[in-house]
């Protein structure tokens, strides 16, 4: 009886601990979503160009890079959860900030915390999965976070759109991201329990950790896998819906429904990711992900029938949610003791990927074309599989079929 209610404690606990960490990983985006859907509002207010106006997004991400390496290094000083709150309170006061802009400037200077808020929010999430959750759990737990990055893309937008056309383009900060960015501080505080083992010690050396994952080599390679992989996911993540405007001549509204499509299935790939991972591994999911999105960006930009880059666009996120999850919980499984530090420089090197993709991708296809993007994108991917191949080792074995019977 009391073995009963214990583990009926235990997963209670579970559940409120996955909670608060999915609206934690909700929370990195609403303050994003607001940029991106209203940045022709916020240029016309401050009677500003489209393109300086964009500059807000380029500023955060700078910020966001900047911010990871750092993090890397508190990450050893100091208790994950309270570095996760940290993040989450630099969301609030960027939300606030941003929903009292008078002008431009205090307009940049507060979302710059955004850029400092998702990099220590996001990454210290990814970090507590792996500390809060059993190996055979921590999948399907990271397939959840990724959920809620969807769904806060899927409904973010809506939410903002309608709220905007109430009380202008301030309004959603105030009432949309600040009330999640508060309900996320609210359940990281209440609902997240004390570590059973407290790994941060006050004495132990800022760089142990950096040191700890640069002398690993199977660490290295998922950092480089997972910068090359993200560089490829921007073909279809970033260009594509683009491609389908430019080269195929599609309206506005529809390559909106489009990217609403592409949305929900990265949600479901999302969901689907931990089962997948607990099937076959880590390593082979990261492996099935890449393969089809190289082969998906190669096609849609060499074989451009509206039918087939719609097909690979739409599926090719499914398989992206897939590659993201896995990859991120393959790094997560790389030096144990260090695991801050290895996500920390994980969230470092998806930026730099990211940057890597749309820079010298934009570049292509000034320079050479739709076609080029594909096949260049498309061997970055195929030298970030051989990396994952030859050098990165998943020390947690997909389960048995029996064993998932019995769990």
């Amino acid at each position: 009886m009391d073995s009963n209610i214990e583990n009926a404690r235990g997963r209670s606990s579970s559940h409120l601990t996955l909670l608060a960490l999915l609206i934690s990983s909700y929370a990195i985006y609403p303050s994003q979503l607001v940029i991106t859907v209203l940045l022709v509002e916020i240029a016309r207010d401050f009677d500003l160009s489209l393109g300086i106006s964009a500059q807000i997004r380029s500023l955060s991400f700078a910020i966001a890079l900047v911010t990871a390496l750092p993090l890397g290094a508190l990450s050893v000083r100091y208790r994950h959860k309270n570095l996760l709150l940290a993040g989450l309170l630099a969301l609030t006061l960027s939300a606030i900030g941003c929903g009292v802009s008078i002008n431009f400037d205090m307009l940049l200077l507060f979302y710059t915390l955004i850029g400092l808020g998702t990099t220590m929010a996001g990454t210290m999430a990814m970090t507590l999965v792996g500390e809060r959750f059993p190996a055979e759990e921590r999948a399907g737990a990271l397939g959840w976070c990724g959920v809620a990055g969807g769904i806060s893309h899927m409904v973010g937008s809506q939410v903002i759109g309608f709220i905007a056309e109430l009380g202008g383009w301030r309004l959603p900060f105030l009432a949309y991201a600040l009330p999640v960015s508060l309900l996320s501080i609210a359940l990281v505080s209440s609902q997240l329990p004390p570590a059973k083992v407290e790994t941060q010690l006050a004495g132990r050396s800022i760089m142990a950790g950096f040191r700890n994952v640069l002398s690993d080599r199977s660490a290295l390679a998922c950092l480089t896998g997972i910068t090359l992989a993200t560089a490829t996911w921007q073909g279809i993540y970033f260009f594509s819906v683009s491609f389908l405007k430019k080269e195929l001549s599609i309206s506005p509204l529809l390559a909106a429904g489009i990217y609403s499509i592409m949305s929900i299935f990265f949600t479901l790939g999302s969901f689907s990711s931990g089962r997948i991972v607990r099937k076959i591994g880590r390593k082979p999911a990261v492996l099935l992900g890449l393969a089809t999105i190289i082969i998906f960006t190669v096609t849609y930009t060499n074989l451009p029938f509206l039918w087939l880059a719609l097909f690979c666009n739409v599926v090719g996120c499914y398989f992206g949610a897939i590659r993201t999850m896995s990859s991120i919980g393959l790094s997560q499984e790389q030096v144990p003791g260090s695991r801050g530090t290895m996500m920390s420089l994980n969230s470092a090197a998806m930026r730099i990927g990211s940057l890597m993709g749309t820079s010298i991708g934009g570049l292509t296809i000034i320079i050479c074309g739709w076609r080029a993007l594909g096949i260049l994108l498309g061997s970055m991917g195929l030298l970030s599989a051989s990396i994952y191949l030859l050098f990165a080792n998943d020390p947690i074995k997909p389960m048995s079929s029996r064993t998932r019977n019995l769990i």
